[in-house]
């Protein structure tokens, strides 16, 4: 350092010390640190931690986001096949499609009952554009039996606003049928306005 200082200012005379002095210098200034220098280290300590706390929820998120979407894709996979029976519908659809909707549902719970209401609406708004009217009754049952009625409610609202009347008033069909009639009473009055 003190050789870049001698070359920048020309002279030794122009630095105005010389190497035996800066070293001197430097050897006593360094154990010296003044209070605010511990403070600083100790938050910068406390930053680092919770820096590290966030990446690493963060990619927990992500990690289950991924494990949702791959839920959601192999139920969905899973669905075509057999003919589809005259009354009744298909049963083999039916099925996979309660088990991905009950895993997002569940997903949205665990979320807000770990405290991350921001991770449990994220899966929401990613899913309720896709989701059939049996799918989302069934995620609606879901989160009213496990005592989510913010998140049911919410899942409504997404669901009205991003469906057509006919999957909303499927979807009442499916409440309905499901023990539900008070939600579907519900979902049928917000798709009128």
């Amino acid at each position: 350092m003190y050789d870049l200082a001698l070359t920048a200012a020309g002279s030794e005379a122009a630095v105005g010390l010389t190497k035996e002095e800066a070293v001197k210098a430097h050897e006593q200034a360094e154990p010296t640190l003044c209070m605010t220098c511990s403070n600083l280290r100790s938050d910068n300590d406390t930053l680092r931690s919770d820096n590290s706390g966030l990446h690493k929820e963060n990619e927990r998120l992500r990690k289950s986001e991924a494990g949702l979407q791959a839920s959601l894709a192999t139920a969905r996979r899973r669905a075509a096949s057999l003919p589809v029976p005259r009354n009744g519908g298909d049963r083999q659809r039916q099925t996979s499609d309660v088990a991905g909707a009950t895993k997002i549902a569940a997903a949205a719970s665990r979320f807000r009952q770990e405290g991350h209401a921001d991770a449990a609406l994220a899966v929401l708004n990613d899913t309720v554009g896709k989701l059939t009217p049996l799918e989302a009754a069934v995620s609606l049952t879901t989160l009213r039996i496990e005592q989510q009625s913010q998140l049911a409610d919410t899942l409504v609202l997404m669901y009205v606003r991003e469906h057509s009347e006919r999957e909303v008033i499927q979807m009442a069909l499916e409440l309905h049928q499901r023990g539900l009639p008070d939600d579907a009473t519900s979902i049928l009055r917000m798709a009128v306005r």
